[in-house]
């Protein structure tokens, strides 16, 4: 008896964390199997600071993640056309409020910081993602689209379609 109590309270303590790494590991690795080596392990490499951002904003990790590979293909040195920069492909003024862009790190918490504003604003996840290119929760978007569409398909295949984990 005891040790089925021990083995049953070593699972219960896994901490979900473990799931949610899985989940990226294995999106990560899909997604960038066209990269190379070089660029797989730079993703995978950013799967902790993913997992922190999200869990400390209360959003998704997966949609995180969808959100680095749309934005930047997570090539942490990214610079879109009107000056964003990074993974998220943050606009420079976030750099004002203490975050350093040329970090990789601070590039994904300013990101998150932003989408869960957005988020929160908007009041719906696709209204967030919208708002956090546009500014507008509803403005008309043509990339909109591509990103909740890829972000359904990756709960649907990495979490068997269960409820996104997000505020």
């Amino acid at each position: 008896m005891k040790i089925i109590f021990a083995i049953i309270f070593s699972l219960a303590c896994v901490p979900a964390h473990a799931d949610a790494r899985d989940e990226l590991e294995e999106y990560v690795k899909d997604w960038t199997r066209d990269l190379g080596p070089k660029g797989k392990q730079r993703a995978l490499d950013q799967i902790d600071n993913v997992l922190r951002s999200a869990t400390a904003h209360g959003i998704d990790h997966l949609l995180l993640a969808v959100m680095i590979s749309k934005e930047s293909s997570w090539n942490f040195r990214a610079v879109g056309k009107r000056g964003e920069v990074g993974l998220l492909q943050v606009h420079t003024r976030f750099a004002k409020k203490g975050f350093d862009l040329t970090q990789s790190a601070q590039q994904i918490e300013a990101g998150a910081t932003w989408l869960k504003k957005c988020i929160t604003r908007c009041g719906t996840v696709r209204g967030g993602v919208n708002a956090y290119t546009t500014d507008s929760c509803t403005a008309p978007w043509r990339g909109l689209g591509h990103r909740m569409s890829a972000y359904r398909a990756a709960v649907k295949k990495y979490r068997g379609g269960k409820h996104a984990r997000h505020a």
